[in-house]
This record gives C-alpha cells, sequence and structure tokens, in this order.
C-alpha cells in the first residue's frame, strides 16, 4: 500500500461506477399495476420530476466526502448525457440527527501536531442533541470579531481557513428563506460544488416525501397491518443484519418505519399506535431510511447510491416487495476516494522511518543499544545473569541473589546510556505523533472542500467518462 504521506494529492482509491441499471430502466415497471403507476406519476409531478429524464442523489445535510461528491457529479452528468431539457434532484435525509452546521477539520492540538476536529459554523442552538436536522433553526455563522478569529487560529492549516471561511460564507448567503439548518447547508453545499456540477432542480427534503401520493399510500398501508411490516421488516434485515434496528413484533402495536419528535426534539421511534395519534395531530413525523429511500427511488428516473446505500436496500427491496407489493427500481452505484495532501491538514513532516528499538524495550535491556560502548559488556553480563537465574531453584537464594545483580546491571546499563535513552524517547515521541497524523491522511471522510480542485475536476472527467461510455446518453428511460 502507498504510503499516505507521499501519495500525490488527489489519487483516486476504489473508483466505483457501476451505471449497468440504465439497460433495465425500460423494463422495470412491467409489473405495476395501473393503480401504483399512477401514483408514481402523481408523486413525481409534486417533487418536479414529471416529464423530462431526472437523476437523483441524496445524503445527510453536511459538508461530505469526495465518495459523496461522487454521487451528486454522477447524478448531474447522467442527466447532462441525456441533454439540456433532463435534470436532476438533490433529496437531504433531514430525519437524521447529525448537526449539519459544523464541519471536520484538521486542527491544532496540544501537543504540536494535527487532530480532526468538528467546528460549529454557527453559535450553540438550545436544541436536543437527537433532534432531526430538519428542526434545527438557520444558523446564525460565526463570521466576525474575536470568536471568528479564534476559530481560524485553531485551524492547522491555510487550505483548511480558506475552506472555513468559504463554508461561513455559503452559510451567510444560504440562509436567508431557508426554513430550517437542513435546507440552509444543503443550499450551500450546492454552491461550492458548482464548479462541478450543475444545480440541482430542486432539493427535497425526505420528510416532505410521505405527503406525496406515493408517500401517503405507503404510510396508509404500513398503518393498516403493522404486524406484518414489522415482520417482513425484520425478515428483510436477515439479508443485511447491519443495515437497519430491528422492528418491535407487538400485533397492532408493533413499531413502524417511521420517526416522531419529542417536544424537547428528540427524535423518536414510533409504533403504530403513536404513529396514527401524531399524524391525526397534525404532528411531525418523518420517514425511516427503508421507506425514504423507497420514495426516492419511485419519484426519479434512476437513483445514485453509494456503495454503502447498495448493501442495504438488498434488504429495503426485499421489505417494498414483501411488506407493500411494490418492485422498486434499479439504481446506479458510484462512489470514489480521493484524500487531501499533508500541505491541506497543515502536516509538514512525511511519516519516519521504523524506530527499531523501542524506549521501552531499551530501557530494560540497554545492551540493544548498540551505538552504547559499554553495550558488548553489558549483553554478556546480562546473558550470563539470565542464566544463572534459570539454572537456579525456583524461590532460592542463588536466584534472588541474580535477580538482583540483574537489576544493578540493567541499572548500570541505564547510566551510562542515558543520552541514547533520551533520545529515543523523543525520537519514539515523534515517530508516534507522525503515526496519528500518518492515519488522517490515509482517512477518505474528510470534507471535499480540502481537496485541490484539480483532484475533483479528474474525478469529474472519470465519471462522465464511464456516464457516456454506457451509451446513458440513448437509453430509453424507466419505461412510465
Amino acid at each position: 500500500m502507498t504510503d499516505p504521506a507521499s501519495r500525490a494529492e488527489g489519487d483516486a482509491v476504489n473508483l466505483v461506477v457501476d451505471l449497468a441499471p440504465l439497460s433495465a430502466l425500460d423494463t422495470w415497471g412491467a409489473n405495476l399495476t395501473p393503480a401504483s403507476r399512477r401514483l408514481i406519476d402523481e408523486s413525481r409531478v409534486a417533487i418536479g420530476s414529471s416529464g423530462v429524464f431526472t437523476a437523483g442523489t441524496g445524503h445527510q445535510p453536511g459538508f461530505f466526502h469526495a465518495g459523496i461528491l461522487a454521487k451528486f457529479i454522477a447524478a448531474d452528468s447522467i442527466a447532462s448525457a441525456r441533454g439540456a431539457v433532463s435534470n436532476w434532484i438533490h433529496f437531504i435525509s433531514d430525519a437524521d440527527t447529525h448537526d449539519p452546521l459544523r464541519i471536520d477539520l484538521p486542527l491544532r492540538s496540544s501537543d504540536g501536531g494535527v487532530r480532526r476536529g468538528s467546528v460549529s459554523l454557527a453559535r450553540p442552538e438550545r436544541v436536543s442533541p437527537h433532534a432531526p436536522a430538519c428542526i434545527r433553526a438557520v444558523g446564525r455563522a460565526i463570521d466576525e470579531g474575536p470568536e471568528r478569529e479564534a476559530l481560524g487560529a485553531a485551524v492547522a492549516s491555510e487550505r483548511g481557513e480558506k475552506v472555513l471561511t468559504a463554508v461561513l460564507d455559503a452559510c451567510a448567503q444560504s440562509a436567508e428563506h431557508a426554513p430550517d439548518a437542513a435546507m440552509q447547508v444543503a443550499r450551500a453545499c450546492e454552491s461550492m460544488m458548482s464548479a462541478w456540477v450543475r444545480p440541482s432542480a430542486a432539493i427535497v427534503p425526505t420528510r416532505t416525501l410521505l405527503a406525496t401520493p406515493m408517500g401517503r399510500w405507503a404510510v396508509d398501508a404500513i398503518l393498516s397491518r403493522p404486524a406484518e411490516c414489522a415482520r417482513a421488516f425484520n425478515e428483510a434485515l436477515a439479508l443485511e443484519p447491519h443495515s437497519a434496528r430491528f422492528l418491535r413484533e407487538s400485533g397492532d402495536a408493533s413499531e413502524v418505519p417511521l420517526w416522531g419528535v419529542a417536544a424537547d426534539g428528540t427524535r423518536l421511534r414510533l409504533n403504530a399506535v403513536g404513529a396514527r395519534r401524531a399524524l391525526a395531530a397534525g404532528e411531525l413525523v418523518l420517514p425511516r431510511a427503508f421507506l425514504a429511500s423507497g420514495l426516492m427511488r419511485l419519484v426519479v428516473d434512476l437513483f445514485v447510491h453509494g456503495t454503502g446505500g447498495a448493501h442495504y436496500e438488498r434488504a429495503g427491496d426485499r421489505w417494498w416487495r414483501e411488506c407493500l407489493g411494490i418492485e422498486l427500481p434499479p439504481f446506479a452505484v458510484v462512489s470514489a476516494s480521493l484524500f487531501p495532501s499533508p500541505a491541506a491538514l497543515g502536516i509538514p513532516m512525511r511519516l519516519d522511518a521504523s524506530v527499531g528499538v523501542r524506549f521501552r524495550e531499551a530501557w530494560w535491556n540497554p545492551a540493544l543499544l548498540t551505538d552504547n560502548p559499554a553495550s558488548a559488556a553489558h549483553s554478556a553480563e546480562r546473558a550470563e545473569l539470565l542464566r544463572c537465574i534459570a539454572d537456579a531453584p525456583r524461590r532460592s537464594p542463588e536466584r534472588r541473589a541474580a535477580y538482583c545483580s540483574l537489576l544493578e546491571s540493567i541499572s548500570r546499563g541505564r547510566a551510562s546510556a542515558t543520552e541514547q535513552l533520551d533520545s529515543l524517547k523523543s525520537h519514539e515521541s515523534h515517530h508516534a505523533c507522525a503515526l496519528k497524523e500518518s492515519a488522517l491522511l490515509a482517512d477518505r471522510t474528510w470534507p471535499f472542500l480540502l481537496l485541490d480542485p484539480s483532484a475533483i475536476d479528474g474525478l469529474v472527467g472519470a465519471i462522465r467518462a464511464r456516464v457516456h461510455s454506457t451509451g446513458a446518453t440513448s437509453a430509453k428511460g424507466s419505461g412510465r
């Protein structure tokens, strides 16, 4: 494996572009009932994806890494290949509890090294840490004064400081007319990836999908037979046990794939009884992952997932088929890994060569320090004392005497190698710091904004070439 510290910035690792579903779009939907087809078409009209070819992709609101950016590049590229009248939809999973107004950046650590830290882009909001993004208020950016200066000083690289300034500006500009922090950040992200991705036709929060005709039908179907729904859900999880939490099965009070929201903003798991009550009262109800992803796939012609989504959708497909009787359309899979340079993270050194002898080993055996003039004599003395200890009977005076002599020999060895031991300890501490910083270089989840633009240019070129090589421009559509 390439040393992360010497790898060129922009190296794309594990580039995945699976567009095979494009060839299956014409046949999907052949078994849909007229009623299901009508619900899907009406839902597409509701979100603005009717009449032209529409690609779609999405993610939790936030400043995501290059693997997520690759999905947006692909969605735009697929739509662009169909001509100017085609477009793409940007979905935001606003039921997620991650605070969208935070970004991970390289920060200076107390020991002088670099660490990964989460930086808040707005003043703290009094809301539960388990609150979904859609109820978090639009953030007032920290954009001036001592607080902003202190924030910039904490960032470990010049590029990191530029990213911080850019996202603060983008969040400030996108705050106007944004209903919540999720939409604010989604708009800011579109602004910051505009050099590579056209603006979407619409940014659609997943909570709004429940108000579409298909969303209302799905919720009604789930609540009409919650026990069957929960059982089918749990059986589907056998395909991908780590893709979701099992639903509690309890007859008409079985848990359903919907979230409620408590008075303090905490996201709540709902059973069928609680969901019916919340909907009747007009309270906020949000779709959980399998329900949301299925609706997203149904309201566009081709949805683009990442590699994680490709795994959990195996279970989602089965649940939709077994519980709701809907065969979901195929989806594309696109992802990539790009890594920032040491300079982007503020890491000035390359990873040191192996330290060789460890300090702890040398502390207990100074003879290992070959640059110590007395090491040969200490080594011979140590070998003789260890032989005496091994030969003497256990718990005997002779064995104890030999052991005490060994400790005295070690102390003399340490005294004669003080400088070497101190140097080794310092070098080892430096090496440990370098190892931690090397791990930062191997982390693919840094925000794409830390990458050099030329690296993203290369990613765009690679994805567009794959899109055109699959004949995306000639595929007919979803067979609606």
